[in-house]
């Protein structure tokens, strides 16, 4: 059977280039190719062929040769390489085709008119394809996810989830501290530039914080190209307040949303802004635990027709409702509960909700339940925790809840340091003698200050009272007459004792605990103290590394100090209060305190830095000085520690009491003096015990959904994914950027699984394409999860990338690989026997969603969510299935070219169409058969099952969901808000339901296999 090819030159035209897509006019060719190659001639233009753009010759006497331009000639020819032919051949322009750049719809119909090569370019494409929908299958549209380089937690996915998948994406990030809401926001900014590369994001963070922010999106979320272009720019609250501009921009993030409502009053140019911006994500760790009037207004920033006319009355009354109910719901969850009780509470909740339906239809399947376990009680409760939520915009996860598990929190633990401070007691006699002289005068604020400096030790008190001294007499801040000589003695008596012996004992902790490898955060109240901690450590020790955080340091200069901390394997950072909000220092070991502020919630902040996300074992270690002379010291730590339990346990939840107990005592300082820090710390603690009961249980209520959006199954097939074998997707990738058939693309990996592209050829591709792909290859790349996580700007090889992104339009579009043929012979056979491979890609069909840009790219995410994408692969005659032991044994081997004759040149046809006359349709035939098998194949009835019946489930939750708090909630804004949601939704699930039902089925690929009888070949 074998010959040489001796092509029949067909007559084309090829002279059009719309964009970077080349078409040709054609005359007397196949429909087939017409269909996938002919325009109009008014699109039309005189444009010459880049160097390796793909073309087609006509071969004898049937089929098409494959080939690329190698370079230009004179008179309008060109060089042309034909596969299978050993040397270049010249030709006209109209003696070769070139297929528009879009693609292939019909790669069985191509093989019908004889479209065909070798299968080496079906085997250096199929396997990355297959992977890349593996991906999509696992990520379930979340490309932003699946690319950023980052460890991948169940409750942050599931955020990112939710925000990109509603209509309306305004929203409260309220996760507890630690849990990682900078990662939840840069998911969804970077979801949002993948769909939109034109998007254009801001991020407005506290001034201290712009730096790790910056250091977050660009290394941890990959997001350096768009901060680069400034289509992402990161920007101070302080500046926003004063030069904010939103004009075109699609999203903005507010961290520590809290602290930038104070300086932006409702109604300002900046708040108008940002309530007019088009999606806003504010971010804040304590909403409903420091000031609800705050908490009122963040709600009223991301849903402003529900709460933004809201009464500050009635928001507190719809607080104290939820807490009601919170209770009753605890009880219909508890095991404990007898069915008695549930019943109970059932009716107060009938009560409460009068004429919502869907809770009389919960309540009745309750009414005779005797098993006080029963699902029926959790139905009910949790679909009142969704429905009558105060804010359906607002997302919070806690620590130890259902979705965290799994997520490392360090944890702390204190170590007491005694120590004995000569100086000590010229400090607590000066307050009591400061008090006496005061208490005439009532003059709080100043012994409350003089207080909190002696608290800190001689050194902060000797600071203290030069510089109230050495103020004019006329200044409010100078210490009355009565009292300046008393300041100016007890300063000098200081200086005689000696001011430095909390800083000894500091530097000796610290010295031990770096010499063991530790990183440790020396932190003051007071820059001076912190400043003059640094400068004797630096004169006493240097072997290890010192850094600082100080307030009065510019913000580069804080962000490259801790830089360079957290990058060093052990070494001492200084700080000032600067760092007690907001830094991520979980990386650090040791905490050592110069001094404790009176604010517990502030010491919660500073020791919140280290007790973050982490994945050693151990928990950050807290020191804390001791002094037992002293009463005031002692009552000080008598009442953080035993009182509030901060040295142990996060505090957070506690704040608005917290914040009264603050001010009860400062309130009394001056007139009880140390007897004002005396509380009865067992009823504080059990008054801050019931304080944290009642709030967790309202931040339960508000955290818990009746579903997830990214379900538990769902992540653990993320998981299991991620945590597999990457050797597949390491060979898929090889086969296609190296060898024969590849892109030449020639990736090297290094032994720490860092990938990069050095000496690419760009083998097949169009010189004008190459450019834009060689600008890919600059960025690195890793096959694990793992790596990408530990290392900075290394890139996991997933969907969502650029180069990968890049790669699956490659597949999809380029031709090669997607028609091949070739003759294999078999031995022991008698007659020719014909075969075709198929490859079927059966996804959602987004075709029913007829809205545009965000919301139909939401509603898609959404869909293959519900029913993730899947490849199918069949073996078909006009009969049906191939057996699968020929399948095994024959059809499936791998291309050979020293046993396999590759359907391509034009002679080889001439047996093969005498063998088998009706060649089209025998194409049709086996290609109707192969979708038909793959239509009704148990695996893709199972999902579509599955994935109509997720989403009927998930429609009808919202939907009910929706439509109760558009009848049902107190305030008509409100109300309108969930008719406007609800009507979306109903739509929506519509849509979802119809691309299910009428799914997708492509062909990504065909290929024929001619089995011969060996000993005629």
């Amino acid at each position: 059977m074998r010959s040489e090819a001796n092509p029949d030159w067909g007559f084309g035209y090829c002279k059009a280039k719309r964009g970077d897509l080349y078409v040709c006019s054609y005359v007397d060719i196949p429909e087939v190719v017409e269909r996938e190659v002919l325009v109009s001639p008014a699109d039309l233009i005189d444009s010459p062929i880049p160097n390796g753009t793909r073309v087609w010759v006509r071969g004898t006497p049937y089929g098409w040769h494959a080939g690329e331009i190698r370079m230009p000639a004179t008179w309008g020819r060109y060089h042309v390489a034909l596969v299978g032919i050993p040397r270049q051949i010249l030709l006209y322009q109209d003696q070769f085709y070139v297929r528009w750049n879009r693609p292939l719809a019909d790669p069985a119909a191509a093989i019908q008119h004889g479209l065909t090569e070798a299968p080496v370019f079906h085997e250096a494409r199929s396997e990355l394809l297959a992977a890349l929908v593996r991906q999509r299958q696992v990520f379930r549209g979340l490309s932003g996810v699946a690319s950023a380089p980052i460890g991948l937690y169940h409750h942050q996915i599931d955020t990112v989830a939710r925000v990109l998948a509603d209509p309306v994406v305004r929203y409260l990030l309220a996760d507890e501290v630690g849990l990682g809401k900078t990662i939840e926001a840069g998911l969804v900014i970077r979801q949002m530039m993948i769909d939109d590369p034109h998007a254009e994001v801001l991020v407005l963070v506290p001034d201290t914080l712009v730096g790790q922010w910056l250091s977050e999106l660009h290394d941890r979320l990959a997001l350096g190209p768009q901060l680069e272009a400034r289509r992402l720019v990161v920007m101070s609250h302080d500046e926003a307040a004063h030069n904010l501009n939103v004009d075109h921009v699609s999203l903005v993030v507010i961290d520590e949303a809290h602290n930038i409502l104070e300086s932006i009053p409702d109604g300002s140019v900046t708040h108008r802004a940002l309530l007019d911006v088009p999606a806003l994500l504010a971010l804040s760790a304590t909403p409903m635990r420091g000031d609800l009037g705050l908490f009122r207004r963040l709600l009223g920033l991301v849903d402003a027709i529900a709460f933004g006319d809201i009464t500050e009355e009635s928001f507190l009354r719809r607080i104290h409702e939820r807490e009601r109910s919170a209770r009753e719901l605890q009880v219909l969850g508890s095991h404990r509960a007898s069915p008695r009780q549930k019943r109970s509470v059932v009716e107060s909740l009938r009560e409460m909700f009068a004429g919502d339906p869907n809770i009389d239809d919960l309540a009745a399947a309750c009414v005779d339940l005797e098993d006080n376990l029963a699902p029926a009680w959790i139905e009910l409760a949790e679909y009142v925790r969704e429905t009558y939520r105060l804010s359906r915009r607002m997302i919070r996860h806690r620590r130890g809840g259902d979705l965290t598990d799994g997520y490392a929190v360090a944890g702390r633990k204190p170590t007491y340091v005694k120590l004995q401070d000569p100086a000590r007691a010229d400090a607590d006699e000066f307050l009591e003698l400061l008090r006496c002289d005061l208490v005439a005068g009532r003059d709080d604020s100043l012994y409350s200050h003089a207080v909190l400096h002696a608290l800190a030790g001689p050194l902060a008190l000797w600071g203290f009272l030069r510089g109230r001294e050495a103020l004019p007499p006329h200044s409010p801040q100078a210490p009355p007459e009565a009292v300046r000589a008393l300041f100016e003695a007890t300063a000098a008596r200081l200086e005689i004792t000696g001011l430095e012996a909390r800083i000894d004992a500091a530097i000796a902790i610290v010295r031990e605990r770096v010499e063991r490898g530790c990183k440790v955060v020396v932190s003051s109240s007071f820059t001076s103290v912190a400043k003059e901690f640094e400068a004797r450590l630096i004169d006493e020790v240097d072997d290890f590394s010192v850094s600082r955080h100080y307030v009065d340091s510019q913000g580069h200069v804080r962000d490259h100090a801790v830089a360079d901390f957290l990058s060093g394997s052990g070494g001492v950072l200084v700080t000032d209060r600067s760092m007690e909000e907001g830094r991520n220092l979980q990386e650090a070991e040791v905490l050592v305190n110069l001094d404790l502020p009176l604010d517990a919630s502030r010491l919660d902040q500073r020791i919140g830095r280290l007790d973050r996300y982490a994945v050693r074992q151990e928990p950050a270690e807290v020191v804390v000085f001791t002094e037992p002379s002293s009463p005031w010291v002692t009552a000080q730590i008598r009442l953080l520690g035993e009182g509030t339990g901060v040295f142990e346990t996060s505090i957070s939840t506690g704040q608005r009491m917290l914040a009264d107990v603050l001010d009860r005592v400062r309130s009394a300082l001056l007139a009880r003096g140390v007897d004002a820090l005396d509380l009865d710390v067992v009823a504080l603690r059990k008054e801050l015990d019931n304080e944290r009961d009642d709030i967790e249980l309202l931040e339960e209520m508000e955290s818990i959904s009746a579903a997830v959006s990214f379900g538990h199954d769902a992540f653990a097939e993320l998981l299991e994914y991620e945590d597999g074998d990457d050797e597949p997707l390491r060979r898929a990738v090889k086969r296609l950027t190296q060898g024969t058939g590849s892109l030449g693309m020639k990736p090297v990996e290094s032994k720490d699984g860092v990938i990069r592209f050095g000496g690419a050829n760009f083998i097949g591709l169009p010189d004008d394409q190459i450019p834009a792909l060689r600008s890919l290859l600059l960025a690195p790349k890793t096959y694990s999860r793992r790596v990408a996580a530990d290392r900075n700007a290394v890139a996991p090889f997933r969907i969502g990338d650029p180069l990968v992104e890049w790669l699956d339009e490659y597949l999809r579009v380029d031709e090669r690989g997607r028609a091949y043929a070739v003759v294999r012979p078999v031995a022991g056979l008698t007659t020719p026997a014909f075969w075709l491979h198929c490859e079927f890609l059966a996804e959602f069909n987004g075709a029913h969603l007829t809205w545009d840009g965000a919301d139909q790219r939401r509603l898609a995410r959404r869909g293959d969510g519900l029913f993730p994408p899947s490849k199918y692969k069949t073996w078909t005659d006009p009969y049906g299935a191939a057996p699968g032991d020929l399948v095994r044994n024959t059809l499936d081997l791998p291309f050979d070219s020293r046993r396999d004759e590759v359907v391509l040149r034009g002679p080889i046809w001439k047996p093969i169409l005498e063998e088998f006359p009706g060649w089209v349709e025998l194409i049709k035939q086996s290609a109707d058969q192969a979708r038909a098998l793959v239509t009704n194949s148990a695996d893709l009835v199972e999902r579509v099952e599955r994935g109509l019946r997720a989403a009927h489930e998930e429609t009808s939750r919202r939907g009910s969901i929706l439509r109760a708090r558009s009848l049902r909630l107190p305030t008509a804004h409100e109300r309108e808000a969930a008719q406007i949601e609800f009507e979306f939704e109903k739509a929506a699930g519509s849509a979802l339901i119809a691309g299910i039902e009428q799914h997708s089925i492509q062909v990504t690929s065909c290929g024929v296999c001619v089995l011969w009888p060996e000993e005629d070949f």
